[in-house]
């Protein structure tokens, strides 16, 4: 194996010297970029590799990030959305030289099972979690990886968190139809849980503040997991020109579209559409869509940026790692012209 000193001795530098080049470092250890070459031209002549193991005991540090997913055995994909979280996280994470890895929500929620080898064998620098999770786990991830960064979960604390402002998501939504002039207003969301997200519960009450005070006729129509063969029935009678329907979720949104189709109705013009979410499918595969909008990929490249701070600060430290709340942007399109 070529080592480290081979590299300083061809290079005519320090061991030091070579380590900070090849670990990305130069430049704020103030090396040139004539001598930053020479030492990585070196490196690929040896075909030298960096040992992550050597590295990791010397340091005591993994350079391995986790994402924590709501991802069980049986429903490997009910979290598709984090995807656009994922990449963002991952592209920063890659700038400065960290590995992301996938954990999955069955390997810590089970005592009895060995789990995941990133909880028994410390892999792990730090950890994002998302999404909504029981509070056990909360607390077991935790307890497995002290440097936590909570993204677009039920956790809000004063530092490392980072969330979507879903209140202010429903008041766009139903200010936008208020605006259009629609008199009558059918909000269709999921169903309370014990364990419900906490961006069903904020688009609600965001919605209903600026429906009330506008003094429009609101309906709710609660939809639960095992509704959906049934959302037609409860749909169809308020698809009306004079109404305007809020969905909570993009699934809703579509079902509400397809419902429409099959009654040879059109959103936007037989009756109002808007929607309180955003993906990246709709914006390739729906963009006339009125809706609330969030940059999942940029929140994903904050989440991951906020960890690093985490890591580069003293653990037992009060400062720095305030929580953000990232504001929405609407997107205004067809499906909602007024009455």
């Amino acid at each position: 194996m070529v080592t480290l000193k081979e590299i300083a001795i061809r290079a005519g530098v320090s061991v030091p010297t070579v380590s900070q080049v090849l670990n990305g470092n130069a430049a704020t250890a103030r090396i040139s970029a004539a001598c930053a070459a020479k030492v990585e031209m070196i490196a690929a002549e040896l075909n030298f590799h960096p040992n992550a193991s050597a590295r990791a005991i010397r340091l005591q540090a993994t350079r391995q990030i986790g994402v924590l997913l709501r991802n069980a055995p049986g429903h490997r994909l009910t979290n598709a959305a984090a995807f656009e979280f994922i990449l963002g996280i991952n592209e920063r994470l890659e700038e400065t030289g960290y590995v992301l890895s996938i954990v999955r929500f069955g390997d810590i929620s089970d005592d009895s099972r060995p789990g995941s080898r990133v909880f028994r064998e410390r892999l792990l620098d730090g950890l994002i979690i998302t999404d909504r999770l029981p509070p056990d786990v909360y607390a077991q991830a935790e307890r497995h990886v002290p440097a936590c960064v909570w993204l677009d979960t039920n956790i809000w604390r004063d530092q490392w968190c980072i969330r979507r402002d879903e209140l202010q998501a429903g008041r766009l939504a139903a200010q936008t139809i208020v605006n259009l002039g629609y008199r009558r207003a059918t909000y269709i969301g999921v169903a309370p849980e014990a364990n419900i997200h906490y961006s069903h519960s904020e688009r609600f009450t965001g919605a209903m503040e600026v429906l009330r005070a506008a003094d429009v006729e609101v309906t709710e129509v609660c939809v639960g997991p095992h509704h959906a063969a049934k959302l037609g029935a409860m749909v169809e009678p308020h698809l009306r020109k004079d109404t305007a329907i809020i969905a909570s979720t993009v699934p809703l949104a579509r079902r509400v579209q397809y419902v429409s189709i099959g009654m040879r109705l059109c959103p936007g013009w037989d009756y109002g559409l808007v929607c309180c979410d955003d993906a990246n499918q709709i914006v390739e595969q729906w963009p006339t869509l009125s809706r609330a909008s969030f940059e999942r990929f940029a929140i994903g490249k904050m989440a991951a940026g906020m960890m690093l701070e985490r890591l580069s600060k003293d653990p037992d430290s009060m400062s720095g790692g305030a929580s953000v709340l990232v504001p929405t942007r609407w997107r205004a399109g067809s499906t909602a012209w007024g009455p």
